[in-house]
């Protein structure tokens, strides 16, 4: 289990690997609960693009106050959809300077203690337009007839996921509404799909486990993800727990 304690040689280490191996779009993101971090670079950069999530991406009952913004925009953060920056990755000690600025943001800003328990997710390839073809590949074995074996490589694939989440105009994350009121949360695993049902709409790349993680913390009963055909997928709030209960353990 990862600590806050301990995410600084981690995160080093990550970034590093971030830099050195996969292709245009790498993507590391950082999770406390409904708080993370996002890191983006490729093997060419010499820059880490570095996100901290804003009041848009999170519940009322965790907004940042006024001063919070204050210090993210002292320390050379940018308010866009979330706090963004460009930082130096020229040398191994920009790369550690960078790790431990996240740190210090977890716990200055985010509230984090030492001891609280975070989740690392690495992405090696195009984050911002992610194929799943893997996780189609599961849902249409599942389709085709359930199984234990079935049902697992569909959880696998799951939390190795990077889906999208649906962004109105104004912020708010698209969803609807079930005949009982309750919250009905929606995630697309490409962005056909995501055209197909709003075109209008922006969206947020997020891999699965955050993304479940942040679903839950909205309170929705439900996750619908869908493809740019069938098969859909629906996801209890037990489905969601179970998948954010794994990642934590992996």
């Amino acid at each position: 289990m990862l600590r806050l304690s301990d995410l600084e040689a981690e995160l080093s280490r990550r970034l590093t690997e971030l830099l050195a191996t996969g292709g245009s779009g790498n993507f590391l993101m950082v999770s406390a609960g409904p708080f993370y971090l996002q890191f983006a670079a490729s093997p060419t950069d010499v820059e880490i693009h570095f996100e901290a999530v804003s009041n848009r991406f999170l519940p009322p009952e965790h907004h940042l106050d006024a001063m919070s913004h204050i210090r993210l925009e002292a320390a050379g953060f940018e308010l866009c959809q979330n706090y963004e920056r460009n930082m130096s990755a020229a040398s191994s000690e920009d790369v550690a300077y960078v790790a431990r600025e996240a740190v210090a943001l977890l716990s200055g800003i985010y509230g984090c203690s030492p001891e609280t328990e975070l989740t690392i997710h690495l992405e090696l390839e195009d984050i911002e337009h992610p194929t799943n073809e893997s996780l189609l590949l599961a849902l249409e074995a599942m389709e085709q007839g359930f199984s234990e074996e079935t049902a697992a490589e569909l959880f696998a694939e799951l939390l190795q996921s990077t889906l999208l989440l649906p962004i109105e105009a104004n912020g708010e994350l698209v969803s609807a509404v079930d005949d009982e009121g309750s919250l009905i949360a929606l995630a697309f695993t490409d962005y056909p799909s995501l055209l197909a049902m709003k075109a209008d709409c922006g969206y947020q790349p997020m891999p699965g486990p955050a993304l479940f993680a942040r679903v839950l913390e909205l309170g929705a009963r439900t996750l619908i993800v869908s493809s740019a055909g069938e098969p859909m997928l629906e996801l209890s709030r037990e489905d969601l727990e179970a998948l954010v209960v794994a990642a934590s353990e992996s």
